[in-house]
This record gives C-alpha cells, sequence and structure tokens, in this order.
C-alpha cells in the first residue's frame, strides 16, 4: 500500500478471485477448474480443491476458506484443502450471495433473491446448523459485518451502513449512506466491490460500466478480415439467419443489451426487444428468435417474430436458462441452466400443443456449456470442464451416447459448419477446425489451426461470439476503440474512525 507499483505474484498466471489469508502470507486464487493459494512472495502454488468458479470468497482463522457456487450454495473449504463441505444448500427458485461467517462461527450473512434484481433481494442471517433464517434488510446486497459494530451493505451506486447488534441479529438505528459513487453491476452476481482490513482501512472500486464501440467483420479461413458494412455498435453474440441474408445480434453489455437484426443486403438494423435480449438464437424456418430476457430478474427464455412486431411468447420461467441452439427441425430448443454443480444443459420440446416442459440433458457434476446441435440433428457439441479446463466434445443427440473429445489442449465457443463436416472451436485467439465424418458412427479428425487474431469472445466462453457463412467466412466481432477506462480503487484510511463517528452506536 505504500508502494506506486504492483508486483506479480509468480505462480498465479490465470487468477481470478483471489482472497488473502489472514496472515497476509498467502492468496487464495481459482485457475484451471481449482483452488489453489500461493505465497505471496511466489512460488509453486499449492491446489486446495477442484471446484467451479467461486463467489463472494470469506477467508478466516477461525472457518476456514467459505465461498459461493452457482449462485445457490454455499461451501466451506478447509484452509489446508480437502473437500468442500455445504454449509448452505440449495433452495429451489432462490439465489444466495454471501460468505461472511459472523462471530460465534453458527451464522452466516446472504443476500437470498427470489426473482428480480438483486438491488431488491433481502439480506439475512442463516442459522447453519438448524437452517432457520432472520431477515436484518429488504433491499439491499454483498452485506458485511464490521468489528465496530455495523452492518455495511450496498444498494444501487451507494454503500450503506446501519449499527447492529450481532448478538440479537438487529439494527439499533437507522441507514446512513457512507459511500455513494461504488461501481455496481448487481444483475448477474450482487456483489459490491468494497473490502476492509482488520485495521481499519477502506478500498472501494468507483465508477462506471460503458460498452466499447465495435464492428462486424467476414474473415477468410487464412485470416484476412473483411468489414460488414460501416455500422459501430456494442456488438456481442451474432449469428446468421438461416438464409444468410440477415444477423441477429445483441448490442449492449450484460442484461442491458437488447437484441436486434442486421439486413445485410440493406444495411438497416431492427430492433427486437426492449427489456434486455440476450444470446438471440434463430428458429431454423428464419421467421423468430429465441432469446433470453431478465425481465423478472432471472434469465428465462422467449421467442418473438422478427419482424419486429408482435408479443415476446415467454417459454421458460423462474430459473437462469440462455437458449444455445435449435434442432434442425425446430421441435427441440437446446439451453444451459445454471444448475447445483455449475451450469447444465437443458432443452425444451416444442412440438406439443402443451406449455414447454424443461428436460435435463447434462447435469453432472462440473460444468456444461454451450451446447450445439449439428445441422443433421443427430449430435450435440457442447463444452467441459470434467478434465480440469475446458474442451470441446461432441455426444449423440438426444441419447447422448458416444462422447468423442474434438479438442485436445482446451476449447471453448462450438460452432457446426453448415454441411456439418467440420466443427469449428476456439482456443484463445486460435480458430481451430476439426473434421468430421458422420455415415454411421461420428469419426472426428485432428485438430487444424486456421487463424489466430484476438476477436472478441465472451468471458469464459459461455456462448459463442461469432458464426459461420455457408461460404465458410466466419462472422467475428472486432473491438474498434477502447473506452477510456474509468474505474479507480479508492482508500480511506482509518475508516472505523470515521464510521464511528457517522454511524454511532448504542456502545
Amino acid at each position: 500500500m505504500n508502494q506506486a507499483n504492483a508486483a506479480p505474484v509468480a505462480g498465479s498466471e490465470g487468477a481470478r478471485e483471489p482472497s488473502f489469508s489472514p496472515d497476509g502470507a498467502w492468496v487464495m486464487f481459482w485457475a484451471d477448474g481449482k483452488i489453489k493459494k500461493v505465497s505471496v512472495t511466489g512460488g509453486a502454488p499449492l491446489t486446495l480443491a477442484s471446484a467451479e468458479r467461486p463467489m463472494g470468497v470469506s477467508w478466516t482463522a477461525a472457518s476456514g476458506i467459505v465461498f459461493g457456487q452457482g449462485l445457490n450454495r454455499i461451501l466451506l473449504l478447509p484452509a489446508t484443502g480437502g473437500e468442500p463441505e455445504v454449509l448452505v444448500p440449495p433452495e429451489p427458485g432462490k439465489s444466495i450471495f454471501g460468505s461472511q461467517i459472523l462471530p460465534g462461527g453458527n451464522r452466516v450473512l446472504l443476500a437470498v433473491r427470489s426473482g428480480g434484481p438483486w438491488v431488491d433481494a433481502q439480506i439475512v442471517a442463516r442459522d447453519l446448523t438448524t437452517g432457520e433464517q432472520r431477515v436484518l434488510v429488504e433491499g439491499g446486497t454483498d452485506a458485511r459485518y464490521v468489528p465496530t459494530g455495523h452492518l455495511v451493505y450496498a444498494a444501487d451506486e451507494t454503500l450503506l451502513a446501519v449499527p447492529f447488534d450481532v448478538e440479537r441479529l438487529e439494527g439499533t438505528g437507522g441507514e446512513v449512506p457512507i459511500v455513494e459513487d461504488l461501481l455496481t453491476q448487481f444483475n448477474f452476481t450482487g456483489a459490491a466491490p468494497f473490502t476492509f482490513s482488520d485495521d481499519g482501512t477502506l478500498a472501494y472500486v468507483s465508477g462506471s460500466f460503458e460498452a466499447a464501440d465495435k464492428s462486424l467483420v467476414w474473415v477468410d479461413r487464412d485470416g484476412t478480415a473483411t468489414p460488414v458494412g460501416e455500422l459501430r455498435r456494442a456488438f456481442e453474440r451474432p449469428q446468421l439467419s438461416p438464409d444468410g441474408k440477415q444477423i441477429a445480434v445483441m448490442v449492449g453489455s450484460g442484461a442491458t443489451a437488447d437484441a436486434w437484426t442486421l439486413d445485410l443486403e440493406r444495411g438497416v438494423m431492427t430492433r427486437l426487444t426492449f427489456e434486455g435480449g440476450v444470446r438471440p438464437v434463430w428458429t431454423p424456418d428464419g421467421s423468430r428468435v429465441a432469446f433470453s430476457s431478465f425481465g423478472e430478474g432471472v434469465f428465462d427464455i422467449f421467442r418473438k417474430s422478427v419482424g419486429g412486431s408482435g408479443a415476446m411468447e415467454q417459454l421458460t420461467s423462474g430459473q437462469y436458462r440462455i437458449a444455445t441452439s435449435f434442432s434442425p427441425d425446430g421441435k427441440i430448443l437446446v439451453y444451459r441452466q445454471q444448475g447445483v454443480d455449475g451450469w447444465d444443459i437443458g432443452m425444451l420440446r416444442l412440438d406439443r400443443e402443451q406449455k414447454p416442459e424443461p428436460t435435463m440433458l447434462l447435469a453432472e457434476s462440473f460444468a456444461e456449456l454451450h451446447a450445439m446441435v449439428s445441422p443433421d440433428g443427430r449430435w450435440m457439441a457442447h463444452t467441459s470442464d470434467e478434465s480440469g479446463r475446458f474442451e470441446v466434445y461432441v455426444r449423440s443427440f438426444p441419447e447422448l451416447r458416444g462422447q468423442k473429445k474434438m479438442s485436445m489442449d482446451g476449447g471453448m465457443e462450438p460452432v457446426w459448419k453448415r454441411d456439418g463436416t467440420e466443427l469449428y472451436y476456439r482456443n484463445g485467439d486460435k480458430m481451430m477446425s476439426v473434421p468430421t465424418t458422420s455415415p454411421e458412427e461420428f469419426i472426428p479428425g485432428r485438430p487444424e489451426l486456421l487463424f489466430e487474431s484476438p476477436y472478441e469472445s465472451v468471458q469464459r466462453g459461455v456462448t459463442t461470439n461469432y458464426d459461420v457463412a455457408e461460404d465458410g467466412r466466419f462472422l467475428m466481432v472486432q473491438r474498434e476503440e477502447t473506452v477510456a477506462n474509468t474505474w479507480r480503487i479508492n482508500v480511506v484510511l482509518n475508516w472505523f474512525e470515521e464510521l464511528k463517528a457517522r454511524v454511532p452506536t448504542e456502545k
């Protein structure tokens, strides 16, 4: 803190979700599907456990490492490693975030959401023995207990503090704003970017999210790029229509994005959604687009005519689902879903008169992502981290027999060639191709590098950010300019004293 330059910690390459040990000698992080720790002076990292990416990590000397998994459960991992123990099990229809163990060791602070945005979540204290929950705050998230006798939590762009009796689990005064320019994006996890040290120093991030302008480009197999018109928007996740004359694409970022179509002949864009539209997917006849919307506080799947008129038809409700692919006859829609052990793959049967009922296809103890049905409808490509890192696999569809590994050194974002004779995937900035034959049995060839260039990807490859035209060209997203980073880390010294002065307690 008394130096201007940052020093990398050797051995922590690829790290996410870092957290200091209570004595400050170690840094815990997540990489390659594993929770690890490494000395702050660098060295060989030690693997503590295999896990999906942790959320809301809290590491204390008394409790060990407590972290969330998939917004639906809280786990405890001994600081020495081992098998994580479930502290808070999943509860159907609810999302949870937070992991701070309160003094005494038998209660945990959580934000609990039943639909709606995180800013409307309840902050509760849960008894780890009985499972009973007591509501502490209506409307807030990412609460932390401060040893000064305060409960601090986030709401919108504000950090609020309430004098709090931790023994009686109740506030003893009104809420007081203590930070009013907090960087927030609660649509997904409920996390707020602030932390404090045992000696009373506060650090928080302020600023705003801005989407960078991007362009759509055609890329040949040798890597030669050609612009798709002159439009510059915050493009994400483009998909070509079945006849190749239109592009469905997100404009914006995250849950605030909307789905649009771009007419390639006229160069005209038409807005499809006005309340959010994530990952638009064409129906095989090209008349409609399926997408996910965050309007009810969770990503439900909808379907709408590409004409832009008419009401949205809701296909699912009450569970985080993102549409990824239709079967070629349009009778099945495949999606990814937030499950107990991370991401799972499910499907909807759309060829029946009654409302389609979601059916799980893959719900194993590791993450399965972005399922793509082959053009002949016989196979399904998807990604999985069962090996410790994400790779691309193919199984029969919908029976899911005979799994074949397609990638060799990691892979994400699988997309089929339109005649089914190749499967493409990305490995970092590399575009890879695997030739395929499937007269009776699916037989993959050896992966081949086509080109390497830093076209835009989606974080962790949870969906594809490109498509392939009938003539073999790739439709990619290219960043045009970098938006000035308005984020900054603010440090407040002697914050405990300021907190006690601004928000007096009964003590």
